[in-house]
C-alpha cells in the first residue's frame, strides 16, 4: 500500500508506547550511508574484489583506498523504492527504476561523469546495494549522488580518485 503526505508515528515495545511524532511519507527518499573522515564525508562504499573501504587513505589509513578508472565499488544507500515493512527478503529485490550515479568534480562543475550501474537492488531491510563501475576521470576529489526515480540522494559525498 502506498502512503504520502503527513503521517502520525508511534512505536510500542512490550506494550510500552512512545510519543507520537508527525513524519512526511515520500515514495522515495533515497540518501547513501555515509562515514566522515578528516572533515570530508565519504559514502559507505567497499570495493567487493579487496573489501576495502572507499576513502583517502592519507586521512583514513591502510583500511581505505582511492578510487580508480574501472574499478568496482559498491555504494549503500536507504530509500529507494517502496519495501515491504518489517520483512527480511528472502533474495535480493532489484531496484524497478532506473539508477544513474554521476561524479562531479568538487573544484570544476564541468567535469562530470556518470558511473556505469551494474546493480540495485534491496539486499537488507532497508539497505540497497548500488554496484558501479568508476568512470574515466582525472585525479581528484568527486561529488557522488545516486538517482532513482527522479529523486537524487544528498549532496557533499565525496569519492576521492586516484
Amino acid at each position: 500500500r502506498s502512503i504520502s503526505g503527513s503521517v502520525t508515528v508511534q512505536v510500542i515495545v512490550n506494550n510500552v508506547a512512545s510519543n507520537t511524532l508527525t513524519a512526511n511519507a515520500t515514495p522515495l527518499a533515497p540518501a547513501l550511508f555515509t562515514y566522515a573522515a578528516g572533515g570530508t564525508v565519504y559514502p559507505a562504499a567497499v570495493f567487493p574484489a579487496s573489501g576495502l573501504i572507499v576513502g583517502d587513505p592519507a586521512v583514513s589509513g591502510t583500511a581505505v583506498s582511492k578510487a580508480h578508472a574501472t574499478d568496482v565499488i559498491s555504494l549503500y544507500a536507504t530509500g529507494m523504492m517502496q519495501t515491504p515493512g518489517g520483512v527480511i527478503p528472502g533474495g535480493v529485490i532489484d531496484v524497478p527504476t532506473s539508477v544513474t550515479v554521476t561524479f562531479t568534480s568538487t573544484t570544476n562543475s564541468s567535469v562530470t561523469a556518470n558511473a556505469v550501474e551494474s546493480f540495485a537492488g534491496l539486499v537488507a531491510v532497508g539497505e540497497f546495494q548500488i554496484n558501479i563501475v568508476v568512470p574515466n576521470l582525472p585525479s581528484g576529489n568527486y561529488y557522488v549522488v545516486v538517482n532513482t526515480g527522479g529523486t537524487a540522494t544528498q549532496s557533499g559525498v565525496v569519492i576521492p580518485i586516484a
